[in-house]
């Protein structure tokens, strides 16, 4: 750009040329049954409610004055805004992509697992990490603690099946725990595990080692569930999983996870009661949960595993994601934060950590990487920078003009760069987005209402 150009752009900037304006982000819905309307702002992940003569003073905002009374919640509620939006999303992702809030480090003790599940996306391998690769695993989080400086270490248990190895756990977690400590920051961890293998001894342990969060997967009633996650070399796996929800005490959350597809579908509401009544029965916290298999290529070809029909993947996806709502980060992922990263049992380093079986995508190992020189000290410089590159907003003109960019922001990087941009499935279908989230504002609303008896303000969902 011309060196005058540059100059009349700063000095348009500073003249303030950008006057209130309406949201480029926000999106409405009638609310059926009534005359209002919802409104949410992708942007600032904002939630409210509109008569349709507040609907029509918000697309003239630029010509109201800036003490009319209903200015102030236009503005507060981020439906009005004085600055150039895309610019922002911008700055907010290039922002998220260092910002240290927390070191996260998702490790994966061995890269077996006892099961074969027909949609899983990873290759296992018998595998144990070393003793000299769980020194490298507590070296890389000292160097991610003092180049960060945060406060706060989070521990993501992942494989293969963590359990195959408990002894590597416990023995890392102490020695993660103990630095944690020494630094003066705050120690959490979570895990996936298909929690065949847990006993009360393996549940001791784990809460002693902080682990605050299971995700277990149970794709459906027995029968159902059997099919698609049998034991390796086959074998039925449910009753000894509901056995160990049951009749263990647990000092942790379990998510109970349904992984849907059009084989398991018709049970989740028999699967939901199971666990809602083993919660009661049993005292341990268990939430049902549900995901939609959907990206697996080994689905495709996996007879018990039949892929969703469009309009109910549609459905369920609308209303998973409008359980996440909120600001947005400007970042699809942790593969984009240089704080967040996946080490497998041989020590490699990812930026997905769903990709930590193939090596090719392995950026470099636990033993040389310095979060202080990221470039010069990773193996494959070029993985590295590709992920956190494109884990902030797209460059691709169609998407950065189009509404729905906070959200998706160009979809899953990885995906991005092997393919190519793929549009959320919800686009064409706005209302029903926007009444979901409508939906799960009011649910939060209530349970906050009857948690501390205070009424929402008009309007505010």
């Amino acid at each position: 750009m011309p060196e005058n150009e540059n100059e009349n752009k700063l000095d348009r900037i500073a003249a303030g040329v950008n006057a209130w304006h309406q949201s480029k982000y926000n999106i409405f819905a009638p609310i059926p049954g009534t005359n209002q309307f919802v409104g949410i702002n992708l942007l600032h992940g904002t939630c409210a409610t509109y008569s349709k003569a507040e609907l029509y003073l918000l697309s003239e905002v630029e010509f109201l004055h800036e003490g009319h009374p209903v200015m102030e919640r236009f503005v507060r509620d981020g439906f009005a805004v004085n600055y150039d939006e895309l610019q922002a999303l911008d700055c907010i992702g290039k922002l998220s992509t260092t910002a240290p809030n927390s070191i996260c480090i998702g490790i994966s003790p061995t890269m077996g697992c006892n099961f074969d599940c027909p949609y899983c996306f990873l290759e296992h391998w018998n595998s144990r990490m070393t003793e000299e690769v769980q020194d490298d695993v507590i070296g890389l989080a000292e160097r991610m603690l003092d180049a960060s400086n945060v406060k706060q270490l989070r521990i993501r248990w992942f494989g293969g099946e963590p359990l195959l190895a408990p002894d590597i756990i416990e023995s890392l977690s102490k020695r993660l725990m103990k630095l944690a400590e020494e630094r003066g920051a705050e120690y959490k961890a979570w895990m996936y595990t298909n929690g065949y293998l847990l006993t009360q001894e393996i549940a001791d342990m784990l809460g002693e080692c902080k682990v605050d969060r299971l995700v277990i997967t149970v794709d459906g009633l027995e029968k159902t569930h059997n099919a698609t996650r049998p034991l390796a070399g086959g074998g039925p796996t449910f009753e000894r999983i509901i056995s160990n929800l049951r009749d263990l005490k647990l000092p942790f959350r379990v998510d109970v996870r349904q992984n849907l597809h059009a084989e398991n579908i018709a049970e989740s509401g028999e699967l939901r009661k199971l666990v809602e009544d083993i919660a009661e029965e049993s005292g341990n916290r268990l939430n049902f949960v549900r995901m939609t298999v959907k990206f697996s290529n080994i689905v495709r070809s996996a007879p018990d595993v039949k892929r969703l029909t469009d309009e109910e993947y549609l459905k369920l996806d609308t209303e998973r994601i409008a359980e996440d709502f909120g600001p947005s980060t400007g970042i699809y992922c942790d593969a984009g934060n240089i704080w967040s990263v996946g080490v497998n049992s041989e020590g490699r380093l990812f930026r997905c950590w769903e990709k930590q079986d193939d090596k090719k995508y392995s950026f470099g190992s636990a033993k040389t990487w310095n979060p202080r020189n990221p470039i010069r000290t990773a193996d494959q410089p070029d993985l590295f920078t590709a992920f956190i590159n494109n884990a902030v907003s797209t460059d691709k003109k169609e998407c950065r003009e189009c509404r729905w960019l906070p959200l998706c922001l160009g979809t899953c990087p990885f995906y991005r760069m092997e393919t190519g941009e793929k549009c959320i499935p919800w686009k064409d279908n706005s209302d029903e987005y926007v009444l979901a989230v409508y939906r799960v504002m009011l649910k939060r609303a209530k349970e906050k209402e009857e948690k501390d008896e205070q009424g929402l303000e008009r309007g505010n969902c």
